[in-house]
């Protein structure tokens, strides 16, 4: 499970002193112009869920298709 207390962190210990900006370090930074199509799942109660939205929308600013499918009940693994 993901909590918000923790994210701090683990971002922290990913990054290894690279800029947050990065485009291989944050998802919506990217370029997904030469994506294949997305299938983004995430829970309703996700604490990524407004993260989720914004890939969809960035994916398909560039031609991606993307489906985003919210779940109920859904664990952040």
């Amino acid at each position: 499970m993901v909590f918000a207390s923790t994210l701090g962190g683990s971002r922290d210990i990913c990054l290894a002193g690279a800029a947050i900006e990065h485009p291989y370090a944050h998802s919506n930074a990217g370029n997904f112009s030469k994506f294949p199509p997305l299938l983004i799942r995430v829970s309703a109660k996700e604490i990524l869920l407004d993260d989720a939205f914004r890939l969809a929308k960035l994916a398909a600013l560039e031609g991606v298709p993307a489906s985003l499918e919210i779940r109920p009940g859904m664990m952040h693994v």
